[in-house]
């Protein structure tokens, strides 16, 4: 698998004492995010909750969206590459179909966003009010490079499965439809229309099931 390219810090720690304060600085930055709004969030409740100085803050992050990119490559970023370099190598789906390799890409996503719900939210919502906002930052480059590209290169390998009419345009369609109803279900369930609480082993199942049935692919 094509390593991904990783993001450069605005300022990186040399100190091991240094790293461990960065690390507390983010901790605290999820926590609060998961607790209010971005802009609700204010450096000094960030440096409190860490047990750092406003300065100490500052000397490792430019402001909150330096820290919320960080916070977002720093967790679920680094997360599901780690995931997606096994979950996603080619060797372990030689002679497989679209099918499983559908379900466990799912699964993937799911399991890497364990506890990074309101980084992730907030990162979404902003990038809807400006989509320049974090659209070319490392941490979606490396995540766009580590996973989506690899899910979609197994894909195009298998497109003689595909049923559907036009089957480059069908996978592309798919993979964003079935990509948007995960977002939609995991960060913005409480909009309507919305299908309620399910679990999530039910959720990438059925996101496999819809997307091998619009694409023609028999079901696992």
């Amino acid at each position: 698998m094509l390593k991904p390219t990783l993001p450069e810090r605005t300022r990186t720690p040399r100190q091991p004492r240094s790293r461990d304060t960065e690390e507390r600085i983010l901790r605290a930055f999820g926590e609060l995010l998961a607790e209010s709004r971005f802009e609700d969030v204010s450096v000094q409740q960030v440096a409190g909750r860490a047990g750092v100085s406003v300065g100490g803050f500052y000397a490792r992050f430019g402001s909150k969206d330096d820290a919320l990119l960080h916070l977002l490559y720093a967790g679920y970023v680094r997360d599901a590459l780690a995931m997606a370099e096994r979950v996603l190598d080619p060797a372990r789906w030689r002679g497989a179909g679209i099918a499983p390799i559908a379900h466990a890409y799912f699964k993937l996503i799911l399991d890497a966003g364990h506890g990074y719900d309101g980084v992730v939210r907030e990162l979404v919502s902003r990038t809807r009010l400006n989509p320049d906002a974090v659209r070319d930052s490392a941490a979606w480059g490396s995540f766009r490079q580590g996973i989506h590209e690899p899910f979609r290169s197994l894909m195009a390998e298998r497109i003689a499965e595909v049923r559907h009419p036009d089957p480059e345009l069908a996978l592309r369609f798919a993979f964003s439809a079935c990509s948007s109803a995960l977002r939609e279900t995991l960060l913005f369930g409480h909009m309507q229309p919305s299908m309620g609480a399910v679990d999530e082993a039910t959720l990438a199942r059925e996101l496999a099931r819809m997307f091998c049935r619009y694409l023609g692919v028999a079901e696992e």
